[in-house]
């Protein structure tokens, strides 16, 4: 996670080729009846998958990339979720960029292809769980784009998603456990990256974000259960958008366990 942390405040999009829109509604074939559902389908795919794994779309208007792993797409109803939310992501990019674009001819300045790129990864795998992640870079105008992150939990038995938080008794139970090592960790980084220490910051970077300004990314070292989490913040969450985003890593303890929902809690191991 730490690659991914690092390189989406300064990923450049590449996209590898191009995808043919789907065409105007005035030129979609009228429904008979019977056909609502079918036709209903068709309507949402406004975007083609240009490979397993991947929707690229490179046009005069945008640059847009959206990628999950290999393993995701062998696994059916899992690579059917990322294929989904790609095309949704899709879809409303057109719309932000149709509307960027018209801006720019009504008031008269050059329009810059906006771009989008969001790639997923595996954190972790373990025999119950996949523990997915992705990094985001978008730019939309401006002196410079934005990054942030996203994450989730696969579980293989119900063969559904999960929020991480989902697998405990409450987010505020998680953390409570993690809170201590979480803002420790992350003013040692501060320390390192702006040479003062926690009780020189002041203002809105100040404090240690609470856990629902930040994503949650379970990690396995031995494969057979979670024993790290990383704790993901973008910029302007933890620190200014010059620092860039920040990683805490915190280890599994028993407070970790014991805030787990009991049926999840061989999810975690102690971290050695």
């Amino acid at each position: 996670m730490i690659k991914m942390a690092m390189m989406v405040s300064a990923m450049v999009l590449a996209a590898s080729g191009s995808v043919q829109d789907t065409g105007d509604a005035k030129d979609a074939p009228v429904a008979k009846p019977g056909q609502a559902k079918e036709q209903k389908t068709l309507d949402q795919s406004l975007v083609e998958i240009t490979k397993p794994g991947q929707i690229t779309v490179e046009d005069e208007q945008m640059n847009f990339e959206y990628t999950w792993p290999a393993k995701t797409v062998a696994i059916e109803p899992l690579n059917r979720l990322f294929e989904k939310r790609g095309r949704e992501e899709h879809k409303k990019f057109k719309a932000l960029t149709d509307e960027g674009k018209a801006d720019a001819s009504q008031y008269n300045y050059r329009f810059r292809p906006y771009e989008l790129g969001k790639n997923w990864d595996i954190a972790a795998e373990t025999p119950r769980f996949l523990s997915i992640a992705a990094g985001t870079y978008a730019y939309t105008g401006g002196a410079h784009g934005n990054s942030w992150f996203d994450s989730l939990v696969w579980d293989r038995e119900t063969q559904s998603e999960m929020a991480p938080t989902g697998l405990f008794s409450s987010p505020a139970a998680l953390e409570q456990a993690v809170r201590e090592d979480y803002c420790a960790g992350l003013n040692s980084q501060r320390a390192e990256r702006m040479g003062m220490g926690a009780n020189d910051r002041t203002g809105v970077f100040g404090d240690c974000p609470a856990l629902e300004e930040l994503v949650v990314v379970f990690e396995s070292k031995s494969g057979a259960a979670f024993d790290t989490i990383s704790l993901l913040a973008a910029p302007y969450v933890a620190g200014s958008y010059a620092e860039g985003p920040y990683e805490v890593k915190v280890p599994v303890t028993q407070a970790v366990i014991e805030a787990a929902k009991p049926a999840y809690r061989e999810a975690f191991v102690l971290a050695q």
